[in-house]
Formats: C-alpha cells, structure tokens, sequence
C-alpha cells in the first residue's frame, strides 16, 4: 500500500471531497482508495473521479454520507501499489518514500520505517519511526521499489 496524498475539504453538495495528490496512481483503474479510521485502514469504493488543478482530484465514493466524508479531512490517502504510477524524473520526491524500511549496509539490521516526512523547509526531514533523520544524511546504498526497502548509511549516532 502507498500514500498518495491528502484529502483537504469536501467540496460542494454533491458528495466529493478534494484529494491533493502527491504520488501519481492510476485513477481511472483504481476501485479503492484507503484512509485511516480509528486505526484501521478502511477502503471506499470509488464513484467518480474528476481532475481539479494540477495536483488536485475531487472524488466521490459510492454509499458516503457527508458525516463520514468529513471525517476523511486531513486524513492520508493510500491505494494498492499496483495503481501507483512510475514517474521518470530527476525531481526528489519524498512523499515516495513513506513506508520505505531503511535496512542499516553495515550490519543488516532494520533501522526503522518512514512513517511521515517535513518538507516545509529547505532540510527535509523524514520520521523514522519517531526520530527525525534529514533527508541529506541518508546515504543510499540500493533499494527495491517492489519490497519497499532501502539500503543506508547513516551517521553513526543519528538514530
């Protein structure tokens, strides 16, 4: 499963809700798209999908009631990995690498999983399990798209 954005805010009366997407997936392939509801994952059944923007999709969802769509704002959107879509580009993006495993080069141990990243400034920070390690100091030594791993290096004392 992959994090593909964030829904933002319902829109209009119709029953949608503005989806800001940050890795592109297959829309019109995809039948789910999934949130997190008190701790479970939860998968609605898409209706319609309409482009908003550039990065902007407003969805509709069969069977939802506004007081359940309302409670997917600011929440992660996540899709089946076979809907994310490979994008050839030289632009690093970090929302790509949520739920990447970083496996330590040295000793072969599981350093943690990229639960969340901060790109509100020019560092850009990944949570590491709880532990804020700058996308910078990450040296990467190879990693598998398919099992989502990454072999690193890190500083010795960063986590």
């Amino acid at each position: 499963m992959t994090r593909i954005g964030k829904f933002n805010k319902t829109h209009g009366v119709n029953g949608e809700i503005n989806l800001m997407v940050e890795v592109p997936f297959d829309y019109e392939e995809c039948k789910f798209i999934l949130a997190e509801i008190d701790g479970l994952m939860v998968p609605f059944e898409i209706a319609s999908v309409r482009t908003r923007g550039r990065n902007g999709l407003l969805v509709s969802f069969e069977r939802m009631t506004q007081k359940i769509l309302e409670r997917l704002v600011n929440k992660d959107a996540h899709v089946d990995d076979e809907y994310v879509e490979e994008v050839e580009t030289d632009e690093f993006n970090p929302a790509y690498y949520v739920g990447y495993k970083l496996i330590d080069k040295v000793d072969g141990r599981e350093i943690g999983t990229i639960r969340d990243y901060d790109d509100s400034t020019e560092n850009i920070l990944f949570d590491v399990d709880g532990n804020l390690v700058p996308a910078g100091a990450i040296e990467v030594e190879g990693q598998d798209a398919e099992k989502k791993t990454m072999i690193v290096r890190l500083p010795e004392g960063l986590i």
